[in-house]
């Protein structure tokens, strides 16, 4: 309803010569794990993919019935799970927090997901690019299964990897949202979103999106103990008649859960990283970064 009195209140107006419309990749339905293609019909079955999909015919009915020189050239982008790693409920983390279940293994279903920074960079490259009345899928290349997706963010939160369990008893135990998720499983094709919006993703898949946010705590962390060691620096003190200077170095470094099975290995890394900090002059900060889980593509 709100989109449809939103055309409403267009053609009431000077026409826009362009509109994005963000839709969902729900629309699709269930494909049993096949490709999704933007030219086949869909099949949605959750009440928000029925009410997406009215509204998508909403939008290209306002491209097409535009006349003379209001014409207004829509595209419709299928979006899937957005994550953003710097807003809070953006990332796994939360829901591994919860202990939330997962499918079994052999129950499990496709989940794909757009980092929110290149989701934003699809919308304004199809201001400009997007061919009229089209529609994208707008998607990174991940093709994961989603317990496979929240152990990958466990053992890299160093949290403990979600419990499994069948499909037979997951209506008893996960909320009617999360069910509807993981009754659909199908994979995005974004052969359009390449070629006609040449639109190339910052963060390909899930894992190097995830990954890139831990490096950057890392840097922060840096930054932080940056900020600590320049204010000791300037600071001075006094013994008698001696004017003293203080000079520190710090060595920082992030808990990886591939590497580090116990807190001492993080230790470890982190003295080592002090060590080298004095070795190489001392007042210095050095960070040491964890590496990335071992089956992780890299950033």
């Amino acid at each position: 309803p709100r989109t449809v009195a939103l055309v409403r209140a267009l053609r009431l107006r000077t026409a826009p010569s362009t509109l994005v419309y963000g839709s969902t990749s729900g629309v699709y339905g269930d494909l049993a794990g096949k490709f999704a293609f933007e030219t086949q019909a869909t099949q949605a079955r959750t009440p928000r993919a029925i009410r997406r999909v009215s509204a998508e015919n909403a939008v290209r009915f306002l491209g097409r019935s535009s006349l003379g020189t209001d014409t207004t050239r829509t595209s419709i982008l299928r979006i899937p799970g957005i994550y953003a790693p710097d807003r809070d409920g953006g990332t796994p983390k939360g829901r591994l927090l919860k202990g939330t279940p997962v499918l079994q293994k052999q129950d499990d279903v496709y989940t794909n997901h757009i980092h929110a920074d290149d989701l934003a960079r699809a919308c304004l490259v199809a201001l400009w690019r997007g061919k009229p009345q089209r529609i994208y899928n707008v998607s990174d290349d991940g093709g994961m299964k989603m317990g496979d997706y929240f152990d990958f963010a466990a053992d890299l939160y160093g949290l403990p990897r979600p419990p499994r369990i069948p499909r037979s008893t997951a209506q008893d135990q996960l909320p009617l949202m999360l069910l509807s998720f993981m009754s659909e499983s199908r994979q995005i094709d974004t052969t359009r979103m390449k070629k006609e919006l040449r639109l190339k993703l910052r963060y390909p898949t899930v894992k190097t999106g995830l990954l890139a946010s831990v490096r950057s705590r890392v840097a922060r962390s840096g930054l932080d103990a940056e900020i600590a060691r320049e204010m000791v620096a300037e600071a001075r003190g006094s013994c008698g008649d001696k004017t003293l200077k203080v000079t520190v170095s710090v060595g920082v470094a992030m808990f990886n859960p591939t590497t580090d099975s116990e807190n001492k290995h993080l230790i470890e890394r982190a003295d080592q990283a002090l060590y080298i900090a004095k070795r190489e002059g001392r007042n210095r900060v050095l960070a040491a970064a964890p590496e990335p889980p071992t089956d992780a593509e890299p950033a």
